[in-house]
C-alpha cells in the first residue's frame, strides 16, 4: 500500500508541476493547444491522485472496508463481470470508430482520417484474434 501511495503522491506533484508550467509559460509564447494539453493532463493527474489518496486514507481508517474491497477485487465472479464489461466496451468502441470513419468519408474529410479509423479497427481485430489464440492455448 505504501508503494502505491508514493506513486500517487509523485503523480500529484507531476500534475501540479504541469499545471504550473502551463500557467507560467503562457506569457512566454506557449501555444494555446500546448497550454491546454499541459493543463488537461495535469488536472487529470491531480484528480486521479487525490481520489486514490483519499481512498487509501479511508481504507486505512476502516480496515474492515479495506478487507471487503480486497475480497471484492479478487472475487472470481467480479473478475469475470469486469472482463465481460471490458470486452463489450471494446466492441462498442470498435464499431464507434468505424462509424466515425464512415462519417468522415461522408463529410469528405482528408483521406488519412478514414484510413486511420480503418487501421485502428483492423489493429483491434488482429489483437483480439491473437489474444483469443493465446488464451485457447493456455486453457
Amino acid at each position: 500500500m505504501k508503494r502505491k501511495q508514493k506513486l500517487y503522491i509523485v503523480l500529484l506533484v507531476v500534475g501540479l508541476c504541469l499545471v504550473a508550467a502551463a500557467l507560467a509559460l503562457r506569457d512566454y509564447g506557449l501555444s494555446d493547444s500546448a497550454g491546454g494539453m499541459l493543463t488537461g493532463v495535469g488536472s487529470c493527474l491531480i484528480g486521479l491522485s487525490i481520489s486514490q489518496l483519499l481512498l487509501f486514507r479511508q481504507e486505512y481508517k476502516n480496515p474492515a472496508l479495506a478487507r471487503q474491497n480486497e475480497i471484492s477485487r479478487n472475487d472470481e465472479r467480479n473478475i469475470a463481470l469486469r472482463s465481460r464489461a471490458k470486452a463489450l466496451a471494446g466492441d462498442i468502441l470498435q464499431w464507434t470508430v468505424m462509424a466515425a470513419g464512415w462519417l468522415a468519408i461522408g463529410l469528405d474529410a482528408p483521406l488519412w482520417v478514414p484510413l486511420l479509423t480503418t487501421a485502428a479497427f483492423v489493429a483491434k481485430s488482429i489483437l483480439e484474434l491473437c489474444l483469443l489464440l493465446r488464451y485457447q492455448r493456455e486453457m
